[in-house]
């Protein structure tokens, strides 16, 4: 990732920086298997919460799906999240997750259809 957004700084073909990107894309790790909720903290406390849908060993970059800003209740379809900000990680159930939104204030969001089930 850090040589393609290096090779936006160089006149470089648009080629090379997709094949950058995508050998950076295919080093995540995937994670489908799992169905459980996931909280994320930074330094500041919780930040999203989602599905965690992949992530990058070397340096903790996490993928979550369905996920929810638990600052201003953003509703996002997709998220990454640098691993340099990640604190803690938490796996949880959907009643717990659900739970933890209602205790957020964001009970009156529309829940995503997994969620929803539970």
């Amino acid at each position: 990732m850090r040589g393609a957004l290096r090779s936006l700084r160089e006149e470089v073909d648009a080629k090379t920086i997709l094949s950058e990107f995508l050998s950076y894309m295919e080093s995540m790790k995937c994670s489908l298997e799992r169905d459980e909720w996931t909280v994320i903290f930074d330094a500041n406390g919780p930040l999203y919460g989602g599905k965690l849908r992949a992530y990058n060993p070397q340096n903790l970059t996490l993928f979550l799906q369905e996920a929810t800003c638990l600052r201003d209740g953003r509703r996002v379809p997709k998220v990454v999240i640098r691993g340099d900000i990640v604190k803690r990680i938490e796996f949880m159930d959907g009643l717990s997750y659900k739970k933890l939104l209602e205790e957020a204030g964001f009970s009156s969001l529309k829940q995503p259809r997994s969620l929803a089930s539970h």
